[in-house]
């Protein structure tokens, strides 16, 4: 297990804590997925409408709901109450969703139960000796695990990001183990991990990307949702924000374009 990963591991519990204590702005702030991605998943997957999906850190629903406009039959394993709250209320007009408030390592599902086990943005949360294993017991004879992540491409015109990276070390600069978990998860394809597991063996990895622009208020309000900045101490957060909020203003017009890719890696279980 690489440092990083094991550092993203290792502090998940406390992270986990800090999310559900802030549901509504996770889902307020923090971006969905492309439709090509879904639309790529259920390709892959070879998936059709009713079958049993499975789904890690469902969170508040963000890619629960595009899943559940598929037709699949959506297990979401969530062991935030508050996270699967707002989920439970976004998914009420749907048949066939099952809410289960656990962490995926400690379930204890039905054998050979799920076409496909899904997590967007959560595999990372999962201890890395269980993720692999669990997943392929929970999965039917070629059964596929499905892996979505965003990566940042870009994030506002050249020198943005080392003016900010400037500000924020100005105020509470990020620790080492920070900086590499996070440039861990910004270029993280879990293809070579999948087959190192031997529990699977990589089908297809695809990429689409998605541009928002943002305002300066805006930018602060999903950045925070991140992380680093969710363990701020309350005078560093507003110190931060408020510089950030003003650079943005003063020397970026008052909003800058953020752009991502949607990162979808896909597995199909050994030994069918």
């Amino acid at each position: 297990m690489s440092d990083e990963r094991g550092a993203l591991w290792r502090n998940a519990d406390r992270r986990r804590a800090r999310f559900d204590a802030n549901a509504q702005a996770y889902d307020t702030h923090r971006p969905g997925y492309p439709e090509e991605s879904f639309d790529d998943l259920v390709s892959i997957a070879a998936l059709s409408p009713g079958d049993p999906v499975v789904e890690i850190g469902s969170g508040t629903g963000i890619a629960t709901l595009p899943l559940a406009r598929r037709g699949l039959a959506i297990t979401c394993v969530e062991p935030g109450a508050a996270l699967a709250a707002l989920a439970r209320d976004k998914l009420a007009g749907f048949t066939g969703i099952e809410f289960v408030g656990t962490r995926f390592e400690d379930w204890q599902p039905p054998p050979q139960s799920a076409r496909a086990v899904v997590a967007a943005n959560a595999w990372h949360w999962i201890a890395p000796e269980a993720g692999y294993r669990q997943a392929a017991a929970v999965l039917r004879p070629s059964g596929c695990l499905c892996l979505l992540l965003h990566h940042v491409v870009q994030v506002g015109p050249d020198g943005f990001s080392a003016a900010l990276k400037e500000l924020r070390d100005s105020i509470a600069p990020l620790s080492e183990a920070e900086r590499q978990a996070g440039s861990y998860l910004e270029h993280k394809v879990w293809a070579d991990d999948m087959e190192a597991s031997g529990y699977f063996v990589h089908l297809a990895t695809t990429r689409h990307a998605f541009t928002r622009q943002l305002s300066a208020r805006q930018f602060v309000d999903v950045t925070n949702t991140y992380g680093p900045n969710s363990q701020l101490a309350a005078a560093d957060l507003a110190r931060w924000e408020e510089a950030a909020i003003c650079l943005i203003d003063q020397r970026y017009g008052g909003s800058i374009a953020k752009t991502e890719e949607a990162v979808l890696t896909v597995g199909r279980r050994l030994g069918d």
